[in-house]
């Protein structure tokens, strides 16, 4: 009996290939961290299938998506779901204000911006 990768084992082939393994797992480890994320479960289960259906894991692809924002200095990912039938039509009012002339009024900070979103009857202070 030998002592390989910390058990005993008999030198046959499958216990050489374990031993080669565990040396290059030793090897490849040492520059590995571990980020731990916060994700609604069923995002993680279908994002989980989908890299699956790729040949993926979740842990490769984000390694992959992590290395293309190094290497582009870049945060892309792309949408592919239609707005909701409420962003359309907010959008739609918006631009139909622009070109109206209508905008919002100048806000001091953040809370006053919220009021004014907020308050129904509240007015386009100026317009260009």
């Amino acid at each position: 009996m030998r002592q390989l990768c910390g058990k005993k084992a008999e030198i046959n082939p499958i216990i050489v290939d374990k031993h080669i393994q565990c040396i290059y797992n030793v090897s490849i480890m040492t520059n590995i961290s571990t980020l731990n994320i916060r994700i609604d479960s069923n995002i993680k289960k279908e994002a989980k299938e989908v890299f699956g259906e790729l040949g993926l894991t979740i842990s490769a692809a984000v390694n992959a998506y992590l290395r293309n924002v190094i290497r582009t200095k870049k945060v892309s990912f792309s949408l592919l779901n239609e707005p909701s039938d409420y962003f359309t039509k907010s959008l739609k009012e918006a631009k139909e204000n622009r070109k109206k002339g209508l905008v919002s009024p100048a806000f001091e900070n953040a809370e006053d911006a919220l009021s004014w979103l907020k308050d129904h009857k509240a007015k386009y202070a100026n317009s260009i």
